[in-house]
């Protein structure tokens, strides 16, 4: 079953992490506002993080869980924990040869990445600067993926739950604290996400200790589980790398257009918040329990678990969507709008939120299934998935863009994800792996009706807040702002509780058990 005590210590660490990631650009786009500087971080930092979700947090972590599971099972903890070593030196001696090659060849990457740059020389020079600076940023998240797949593999999500908000600490605190002495924003905030990266491993390595796992020291070697560990990331690799071609294509179709980046990156930013709070931490809960039921030959138990899983996720996905579909003007006025960030600005990035809203419920549903797969180490599957959602995306995006600017590209990242997790669903079905309950289809439609009542509300609340949302001074607007969640979050509780999209008693029960 899920636990929601474990959901709630993974979303509440993540989605702490995301507050504090919304204080860090609300802070950033106050000093540096959507120019030239924010557009050569967007793409440098972009770089690290894609090659994190290509070795690291993608096709390593996915790999890693089930392989780890399968020898802890079969041969004890002492073995699963002496692979665990092999795996991380087999990381290091992957990861350390490809941050020198790519930290020296940053210029040539660079201009791969944003040939629209190329009539303006000083944010080309930015972006390799901040490029090669943080671009260390991706050893230290390799070894954390690592790390975390152990601990949450022996039941403890606290400290790998915690981890990530290191990064929105110290930029937060380099920007407020060291800023107005240094100067140099961009440089700052560069640094500042290579230290991050150091304190993120310290963490984890702190909540090893305290476990007493031992896996810290690295050994080089080859074994079978290795092997194993390998061909398994084979497919996963090619999955999400070609998930990071469409980042890629997307930075180079944004780079024709000033700003768009920027507008792109805040407004993901915002829509980051309901995955990281509900997505990841279904991926991260489901899969170690799902690997061990269906290793044990528990079908029925994996397959209850998925149907609450995609209950509960869709209880929290539907109002998160709707909201963002809804006020996203208000939202990006509110969070944004101070200091070098304009209303012209905020009303730019409120286009791309709202088309990003409308791709909310697929990507955290592509979460809830993906451990389906893994679980019985089939990393494939997922791979073609993500092959013909890319395609869909980068062609979409491509065509949008002529008509739409970056608005398009928003809006072909969203059906790319509707398309990508109509595959899983059909898949899983067709394979007998999933059988959706009766339950199941009756929460759904009652969480839908609950969440489109609450759009219609926050749509109502808005207009007669205007004056303040729109009008008032900064505070006026936050004020605003705060009253118009407040009443969302209220009104769809309401209606979730009077429709029966779930009860006080479940919720109770569930986080019990």
């Amino acid at each position: 079953m899920v636990s929601l005590k474990s959901l709630f210590t993974v979303g509440g660490f993540t989605f702490l992490s995301r507050i504090l990631g919304l204080l860090r650009d609300q802070l950033i786009a106050a000093v540096v506002g959507a120019g030239a500087v924010t557009d050569a971080f967007v793409l440098a930092f972009r770089l690290p993080n894609m090659f994190r979700r290509i070795f690291a947090e993608g096709a390593f972590s996915t790999a890693f869980v089930p392989v780890y599971n399968r020898v802890r099972q079969s041969d004890g903890d002492d073995a699963a924990l002496d692979f665990a070593r092999q795996a991380l030196g087999g990381l290091l001696v992957v990861m350390l040869p490809l941050c020198a090659i790519i930290i020296w060849g940053m210029p040539v990457v660079i201009a791969l990445m944003a040939p629209g740059f190329a009539d303006d020389p000083a944010k080309v020079a930015l972006a390799v600067d901040f490029g090669r600076i943080m671009f260390s940023y991706l050893v230290a998240m390799a070894v954390l993926a690592l790390f975390s797949g152990v601990l949450q593999s022996h039941g403890h999500f606290s400290a790998a739950a915690a981890a990530p908000t290191m990064l929105n600490v110290v930029i937060i605190a380099a920007l407020v604290g060291l800023l107005p002495f240094v100067g140099m924003p961009g440089y700052l905030l560069s640094w500042s996400v290579a230290l991050a990266g150091i304190l993120q491993v310290a963490v984890v390595v702190w909540g090893l200790r305290r476990q007493g796992l031992q896996v810290m020291t690295p050994r080089f070697g080859w074994s079978r589980d290795l092997g194993k560990l390998a061909v398994l990331m084979g497919p996963g690799i090619i999955s999400a790398g070609v998930w990071q071609i469409n980042t890629l294509a997307q930075s180079v179709i944004a780079s024709v257009q000033d700003g768009a980046l920027s507008y792109l990156y805040y407004a993901d930013r915002l829509y980051q918040l309901p995955l990281g709070l509900i997505g990841v931490a279904f991926g991260v809960v489901l899969l170690p329990g799902l690997s061990r039921a269906l290793r044990e030959g528990r079908e029925q138990e994996a397959m209850t678990s998925l149907n609450r899983g995609i209950e509960f996720a869709l209880l929290l996905t539907l109002p998160a969507a709707l909201a963002l579909v809804a006020i996203p003007q208000a939202l990006c006025v509110g969070l944004f709008e101070w200091g070098a960030f304009s209303r012209a600005d905020s009303q730019a990035t409120s286009w791309a939120l709202l088309m990003l809203g409308l791709g909310v419920p697929p990507s955290v549903m592509t979460k809830v299934f993906m451990p389906c797969f893994f679980a019985r180490e089939d990393t494939k599957t997922p791979m073609k998935h993500a092959v013909v959602a890319v395609v869909i995306s980068v062609g979409l995006g491509l065509a949008l863009f002529q008509v739409m600017g970056y608005i398009g590209l928003a809006l072909a990242i969203s059906l790319s994800m509707w398309a990508m997790v109509t595959l899983q669903a059909l898949t899983v079905l067709r394979w007998g792996y999933w059988q959706p309950d009766a339950r199941l289809w009756s929460r759904v439609a009652r969480s839908t009706l609950a969440a489109l009542g609450m759009a219609l509300a926050l749509l109502g609340m808005q207009a007669l807040l205007s004056a303040w949302l729109f009008d008032g001074g900064r505070l006026q607007s936050l004020a605003g702002l705060g009253l118009l969640v407040l009443g969302g979050v209220l009104v769809y509780a309401l209606l979730a509780l009077i429709l029966r999209a779930t009860s006080l008693t479940e919720l109770k029960a569930a986080f019990r058990r």
